[in-house]
């Protein structure tokens, strides 16, 4: 018999999850704005060096982010399995 996980414990990896979405935006939008400026014939080739590697760094952090998700989305599902049913879904009568 599984011991029913905390309420609050998933409702914090719900929050967790939530924060490394928003994060991975973030991180989306600078590589867009590194990719628009790389496509820019205004910059020399030191600045488009330093932006490829600076967009390298953030997709580094971004594959960390996605792998966090996803750690995070096994640990969700896992705790819902965990909880108890819902009293309320089942017919309590007893013959």
């Amino acid at each position: 018999m599984r011991i029913a996980q905390p309420q609050s414990e998933l409702k914090a990896l719900e929050e967790a999850y939530q924060n490394l979405k928003e994060t991975e935006k973030v991180l989306n939008a600078k590589i867009t704005n590194i990719n628009d400026e790389l496509k820019s014939n205004q910059i020399s080739k030191e600045q488009k060096d330093a932006l490829q590697k600076e967009k390298c760094t953030i997709e580094t952090e971004l594959e960390t982010i996605l792998k966090e998700m996803d750690e995070n989305l096994d640990k969700q599902t896992k705790a819902m399995d965990m909880e108890p049913p819902d009293p309320e879904n089942y017919d309590a009568t007893f013959e």
